[in-house]
């Protein structure tokens, strides 16, 4: 290495005059630097086998993380230890493109639905059979449509929450929330999905989801409609009774109502019936119907 360097050199100063003295103590410092430079080099090359071992390990280390994150996706606790449940955002309120749901922004209007042929009574669909049962029933309520997202849910129910896996198809969405009309207090929580055909657009089902301080309301009447628990942190659901009666008149609604510290999430589901040369098809509303009550339990599962 040194005599390289000092062929260098003398090779450099060819053609330049310098002093005899001075070129001997110029290569005279290069050697003494040389060995410095060649005594760091080896110690350099030391600390880089051991930073080269630092980063394999890195690497693998990155590798794998996915991995271990897919195990271990449970929810971080606070506030209350509330259920781990996950309101829908303001605009796209689920995990769009990991299971074919996509979200449309239109007006729900434009959604064709089934006529019925019988008046449904008002306490038929949860939002207005919870007003019902508000504990304080001389005092009024009201559904007020309002965005929302999910800090708004963790501020006010005091839960760490999750996103709900969506059935595949085409949804667009709606929000409200219920409020006391003597406070303003917010008591509930509702996001609707209305799923339909994008190019009929005519109404296939709807999932709404609520969340609810049950102080709020009669906890008696919500623990008789109870019909999901979560015993020993298995979820166990009651059985839906069998849909015999496939017509026109009323729309398929099921419901599953979750209780636990206070507070209630609730995920109603209604279908239409499907129908085919303007005739009530039993065979096709049966097959929907069924889907329907799948792809709610899947949802329930999903958020608690």
């Amino acid at each position: 290495m040194n005599t390289s360097i000092e062929k260098a050199l003398h090779k450099g100063l060819d053609d330049v005059e310098v002093p005899p003295r001075l070129e001997v103590q110029t290569i005279e410092k290069i050697r003494e630097k040389s060995k410095i430079t060649f005594f760091n080099f080896r110690l350099n090359r030391k600390y880089v086998s051991i930073a080269a071992c630092v980063v394999v390990v890195v690497i693998a280390f990155i590798g794998v993380q996915p991995y271990i994150n897919n195990n271990n996706i449970l929810p971080s606790e606070k506030g209350l230890d509330q259920p781990s449940v996950q309101a829908p955002s303001s605009t796209n309120l689920d995990n769009t493109g990991q299971n074919s749901a996509v979200y449309h922004n239109i007006d729900i209007s434009q959604i064709i639905r089934q006529p019925y042929e019988a008046n449904v009574p008002a306490s038929y669909f949860f939002q207005n059979w919870l007003q019902f049962v508000k504990k304080n029933p001389g005092v009024g309520s009201h559904w007020d449509n309002q965005q929302f997202n999910k800090d708004s849910i963790e501020s006010v129910l005091h839960i760490s929450i999750i996103s709900p896996v969506l059935p595949k198809g085409d949804y667009t969405t709606t929000q409200s929330v219920l409020v006391d009309d003597a406070t303003g207090e917010v008591m509930a929580f509702r996001t609707d999905y209305y799923y339909y055909n994008k190019d009929t657009l005519e109404f296939q089902n709807r999932f709404s989801v609520f969340y609810f301080l049950v102080d709020y309301f009669n906890t008696e009447e919500l623990e008789q409609v109870q019909n999901v628990t979560k015993p020993n942190g298995q979820i166990h659901i009651d059985d839906f009774y069998p849909s015999t009666n496939v017509n026109a008149k009323v729309p398929h609604v099921r419901k599953l109502i979750y209780l636990e510290n206070r507070v209630g999430i609730a995920i109603e589901a209604e279908a239409d019936v499907v129908k085919t040369e303007d005739k009530v098809d039993e065979e096709k509303s049966r097959e929907r119907y069924e889907e329907t009550d799948k792809q709610l339990i899947g949802l329930m599962k999903s958020i608690i």
